[in-house]
């Protein structure tokens, strides 16, 4: 879904598999980011080294990539595949010498690669994001200088007009300074034709038992993409190949006759339901193939009247329209579909089946699949769907299970002529059974369950006799039609490792039509094959220190490094054992000073007097270390251990001074308020909006997102806007773009998080946060975050179980992070009490005491490497912030996060009367790019922890580093 990243790359690293018509995909890109757009660098040099076997091809990219910028950069890679295609192999220059990526489950893989970022030291990771999309990131890109990545990747042949064709982007945007290609067709009898393509002198010859076509071109601008026909595949039926690890792994390629047609057709339906994915991302892409199979299946029938039901769907879903197609008039309902404004994030849950008594004969259902906003599992359909995309990104195996689920049938139109989809609209699909083996011994087939068969199908597995005998059994929902033997042999057979990875591919597509399910073996096969899949990453690091820190084997082609690691790792377990479980204690401690400062008294002056506090003049934002020294100037206590805590004892009052018995000088303050200022940001597409009707709003909308719809802080403020002035519904759609701009960005998740929150969407949060801690476990702030909305669902147990979490865990960073956790879950717990819930969890006594006070004011924001300051001007003038994290009156400011996201909180138990302004600081930011705005949300508590607690919240955005905002005002 990748709004930005479609616009400008995306990095197709594609050897098209199955094009009937190709598919006209650009070539790779490295996209960096400039403030809030991404750009691609310079590719200067490319290698492609591509080998044949059959109908699989392996092809092997090696990628220069040139940084013309004056400061270190972190690129993205971004590519999607084509439908079944893996990436198989990834490697990364280190100190001039290319390493091979080693495979780590995907959560560990990006975690040790944002640990080593932070560190300024080179990682390089391939991971696979949703979909068949792959995302490649490097750190560091040198100023002036280059990074080379090899990503290697396998894909299957499908026909042209006239046989099968291997395809490869060639249109590159800018010339290439070198670029060679080497082409190689394994055991071929007749040579290879190139149909298409600009290279000069790029021809076949024979070679050993292949032919091999070679080139190199300097300095040349090529416009045509490389088509390769391999004339000779139909005969190669059956391939066997020996693989390094001693299996003998096959492939059976069957084009089974079609006894009765590609289907059982049901007559002429009554009534369709066409379910339309109109949200942002399907609007990058061109409809017409899919809007000419509307129109040629409708006037096919050539029915008396056909009722069709058009719904809409995007982050929600749409009322229907409803169109009545009279011998295959499609113009009206056409119409409607070619007017459709995309817009919105993907929410695949909302389509459901339609109401009771209103059930069509079947849905047609347009989408590339891929949800990213709320529900992503829609309702089981009460009649087939039958699923068509045309989309370069597309969830193939979650739009294959759910038509499968339904008794319908999904059709990638990159692979199919329309002619060969329109018979089998509305039909009991012709399918694959199964496969005996009638001889010999043969295990792990794939696919292993029905599947529809739309001309030629493959069934993989492994050969575990000399020679074995199968069966391919074909026919309609269980009714065999037709028999295929095949014979497999061992003789002959090539020795490689194409088609075990082959094989390995075909299990994954199996076990993503459940990947939830399958979740955990999907990482052994990922392992096991060293293939990127859905729960396993291609991570590559420089030295054995990194190697043995994060417990990560190097990769075989280092063997000497290798050795190493098992003998450093047998030494790190020996010392292992002696580690204690410490956490708690010292938990413990710092909670006993929290504790401490909050039965402290102070005194409360008569009249607003400055009590002057010095600060230091220079910050530097190196590290915590310097940012404690800082603080130290205005703390008075420590937490335990003797570091400087942001949470020690606060200065109590002079031991000598008297009370006040004067009447009235104990009454209790009036009733606390809570004034938050809007926030307006001076922004062109926020004046155009002001200017017109509220019938006008979405379409002034559109047209400014036109120029400025690559940014979240437009559907931030758009989403706002919208919210004010009390269109809700607009405003989810607007705001969902976000999550639309890139695949799997926990920092867009957040912010759509934090603004839905303050929303009261409070379930969509839910699933969002769920989001941000299934990619971010390694960070306190995503069960934080979690727990929060699920305190104000009323789901206390699980709140309180994420919140204790944040409390015992070991984290890499956010020291003393536990502070403000341990406010909110004794507020947490307290709340649970007070409702009478069951099954709360055990937790340690010595951290259960709540500490309510007259005001908490915490805020976190979104972007990770980047410093934000919370600063209270209390009613003496005295100003509380990291550098004076204890105040005359009793203020206490938490530990300043200098590294990213909070929370920082600043609190009082009692207040004194007058006014507290709130403001934000953004201190600075060492993220390796350039993000642009920084998103925040702070919450203002008056009475927190207490039966007359109120809140209220606000998202607020700085551009820039010293931006001060201010937040609001409390008053007492």
């Amino acid at each position: 879904m990748l709004r930005n990243i479609l616009m400008m790359i995306v990095a197709q690293l594609v050897l098209i598999a199955g094009v009937v018509q190709a598919q006209e995909l650009p070539p790779p890109a490295m996209m960096v980011k400039m403030g809030e757009k991404s750009e691609p660098i310079k590719l200067a040099r490319v290698a492609v080294d591509a080998k044949i076997h059959g109908y699989v091809a392996e092809t092997t990219m090696t990628m220069t990539f040139y940084n013309p910028h004056s400061r270190q950069m972190a690129g993205d890679l971004y590519f999607p595949l084509p439908e079944g295609a893996t990436i198989s192999g990834y490697a990364l220059d280190i100190n001039g010498v290319m390493v091979d990526g080693v495979v780590v489950a995907k959560d560990r893989a990006r975690q040790v690669f944002e640990i080593e970022v932070r560190k300024g030291i080179d990682p390089g990771l391939v991971e696979w994001v949703k979909g068949n999309n792959f995302k490649t990131r490097v750190f560091p890109i040198p100023p002036e200088g280059t990074r080379t990545v090899m990503v290697r990747y396998l894909s299957e042949l499908v026909y042209d007009e006239g046989g099968p064709v291997y395809h490869l982007p060639m249109n590159f945007r800018d010339p290439v300074d070198v670029l060679s290609v080497r082409v190689e067709v394994i055991k071929s009898e007749t040579k290879p034709v190139v149909k298409k393509g600009s290279l000069a002198n790029f021809s076949f010859e024979k070679w050993r038992d292949s032919y091999v076509a070679e080139v190199e071109l300097k300095g040349g601008k090529l416009t045509d993409d490389m088509a390769v026909a391999i004339p000779d595949v139909n005969k190669q039926n059956v391939v066997v190949e020996k693989a390094p690890d001693g299996e003998y792994y096959f492939y059976v390629n069957d084009v089974p006759p079609l006894i009765g047609g590609t289907a059982s057709t049901k007559g002429v339906p009554k009534q369709i339901t066409i379910l339309w994915d109109a949200s942002a991302s399907r609007g990058l892409n061109n409809h017409d193939r899919e809007l000419v199979l509307v129109e040629k299946y409708l006037w096919q029938l050539n029915a008396d009247k056909v009722t069709v039901n058009l719904i809409l769907f995007r982050n929600d879903i749409e009322k229907a329209r409803r169109f009545v197609v009279e011998k295959g008039d499609t113009g009206e309902l056409l119409a409607a579909l070619k007017s459709v404004q995309y817009d919105g994030g993907t929410q695949m849950g909302v389509i459901a089946p339609t109401k009771s008594g209103d059930t069509p004969d079947f849905y047609l259902l347009f989408s590339d699949g891929i949800s990213n906003f709320g529900k992503e599992q829609p309702g089981e359909f009460d009649a087939p769907v039958y699923i068509f995309s045309a989309d370069p990104t597309t969830n193939h195996a979650f739009l294959r299970h759910l038509a499968l689920s339904s008794g319908g049938a999904y059709f990638n139109l990159a692979r199919h002529t329309d002619d060969a989809v329109l018979p089998q609209i509305g039909a009991t699909p012709y399918s694959f059974l199964s496969a005996r083996v009638d001889d010999g011994k043969v295990e792990g087939r794939y696919p292993s369950v029905m599947q529809p068969v739309q001309g030629r199908f493959v069934l993989v597995g492994k050969l575990k006799s000399a020679e074995a005998k199968l069966v391919l059994r074909y026919g309609f929902k269980g009714r065999e039609l037709h028999e295929r033997p095949v014979t497999i042999s061992r003789a002959g057979a090539a020795t490689g490792r194409m088609i075990r990875f082959f094989w390995a591919q075909k299990k994954v597509d199996e076990l993503l039509m459940m990947p939830e399910k399958n979740k955990d073996e999907l990482v052994v096969v990922g392992r096991d094959f060293g293939l990127v899949t859905p729960g396993t990453s291609l991570l590559v690091l420089e030295t054995l220190d990194q190697y043995v820190e994060h417990k990560i084997p190097p990769p075989e082609s280092l063997p000497k490094m290798r050795k190493e690691f098992y003998q450093a790792m047998h030494d790190l377990d020996r010392q292992e054992k002696e580690r204690v479980e410490e956490k708690l204690d010292r938990v413990a401690g710092l909670w006993e000073g929290r504790v401490e400062w909050w039965n402290t008294k102070f005194e409360i002056p008569k009249k607003p007097v400055m009590s002057p506090k010095k600060k230091t003049a220079a910050r530097v934002m190196a590290g915590a270390a310097s940012r404690e020294e800082e603080a130290m100037d205005g703390a008075v206590g420590y937490g335990s251990g003797g570091s400087a805590a942001g949470v020690g004892v606060a200065r109590p009052g002079p031991a000598d001074a008297k009370k006040d018995k004067k009447p009235g000088a104990d009454a209790p303050p009036p009733e606390p308020s809570i004034s938050i200022k809007a926030w307006d940001p001076d922004t062109p597409y926020l004046k155009a909006l002001k200017t017109v009707t509220a019938k006008k709003y979405f379409s002034t909308y559109m047209a400014e997102r036109e120029e400025h719809g690559t940014s979240p802080a437009f559907f931030l403020d758009c989403a706002d806007f919208f919210f004010k002035k009390g269109k809700d519904r607009l405003a989810l759609q607007v705001l969902s773009n976000i999550v639309e701009l890139e695949l799997e960005n926990p920092a867009l998740l957040r912010v759509v998080g934090y603004r839905l929150v303050q929303a009261e969407k409070l379930d969509l949060a839910r699933q969002l946060f769920e989001e941000v801690k299934r990619l971010r476990p390694e960070e306190p702030q995503s069960y934080r975050d979690l727990a929060l909305v699920l305190d104000r669902l009323e789901r206390f147990p699980e709140a309180l179980t994420l919140m204790y979490k944040v409390i015992t865990e070991e984290w890499d960073r956010f020291e003393e992070i536990e502070l403000p956790a341990l406010m909110e879950l004794n507020r947490i717990h307290a709340r649970a009490k007070r409702s009478g819930s069951k099954g709360l969890p055990e937790m340690d006594g010595r951290v259960l005491k709540l500490l309510d006070v007259d005001v908490r004011i915490v805020f976190t924001w979104d972007t990770d490497l980047t410093d934000m300051d919370l600063w209270v001007t209390e009613p003496t003038g005295e100003k509380a912030d990291y550098s004076n994290n204890r105040t005359q009156i009793g203020g206490l400011v938490s530990r300043d996060f200098t590294q990213g996201y909070g929370p920082e909180e600043y609190l009082l138990k009692k207040s004194m009367r007058g006014k507290y302004k709130l403001e934000v600081n953004y201190y600075g930011s060492s993220a390796p790019t350039l993000t642009g705005s920084v998103t925040l949300m702070v919450d203002v508590f008056t009475n927190y922890g207490r039966k007359n607690e109120k809140r209220q919240t606000i998202t607020v955005r700085l551009r820039e580093s010293k931006d001060v905002v201010q937040v609001g005002e409390v008053s007492f």
